[in-house]
This record gives C-alpha cells, sequence and structure tokens, in this order.
C-alpha cells in the first residue's frame, strides 16, 4: 500500500498545485521555467510534469456524458410507394457526326498499287 501513496503523491501535489502552473504557462513561461519554479512542491522529474501538463492542461479529459432524457415517441408516417409505372424516359437526340462519302474500290486499288511501287 504505501508504494502506491508514493506513486501517486507526485501527481497530488501536481494537481494541488494545478491553478498554480496554468496560470504560470497561461502567462508565457516554458514548461522548463514552471516546472524549476513548482519542482520542490510537486517532486516530479521534468518528463513527468510534462506528462501531467499534457494530461491536465494542454488536453483534459472531456466531463463525462450526461444522461439525456428519452425522446418522446413520434409515429413516422407510414413510407411512401414509388409510382406503379414511371414511364419512358425521353432523352435528347445523340450529336450529329459528320458524313463520310465512301471511297471508290479503284481509287482505293490505285493507291495502293502506288504505295507498294514506291517501295
Amino acid at each position: 500500500m504505501t508504494g502506491d501513496k508514493i506513486r501517486t503523491a507526485g501527481r497530488v501535489a501536481f494537481l494541488e498545485h494545478l491553478a498554480e502552473i496554468r496560470k504560470d504557462l497561461d502567462s508565457g513561461w516554458s514548461l522548463r521555467a514552471v516546472w524549476k519554479r513548482h519542482k520542490e512542491n510537486v517532486d516530479l522529474s521534468e518528463r513527468q510534469f510534462g506528462k501531467y501538463v499534457d494530461r491536465f492542461i494542454r488536453s483534459p479529459q472531456p466531463s463525462p456524458p450526461q444522461p439525456t432524457p428519452p425522446a418522446p415517441v413520434v409515429s413516422s408516417p407510414p413510407p411512401q410507394q414509388p409510382p406503379a409505372s414511371a414511364g419512358p424516359v425521353s432523352l435528347p437526340p445523340p450529336p450529329e457526326l459528320p458524313k463520310v462519302g465512301r471511297l471508290d474500290p479503284e481509287r482505293v486499288r490505285d493507291l495502293s498499287r502506288t504505295r507498294k511501287d514506291d517501295q
């Protein structure tokens, strides 16, 4: 049991001086300067002092949530049914494509011969 008392003594001392420590930090003092000022009273290492500052001052534990009264029961209207038939969907016409003429087979043969002759 005495081990637990000694182990928590630093935290208890820190919490006793919490208001003063918070005031010093809010005044712009560095963490190290505040620790040096209070180290006689709190008997903590600088590292543990910093951990307690983080835990109890910089990010304090949120207060436990208050129980909320139950919400009143409200009857909801029945879900709406979708329409039986949605009907046809009208889409805009597709864009016009450029007209491409047909190639004359003779012209294609002539072009392919010319190309073979060039090689």
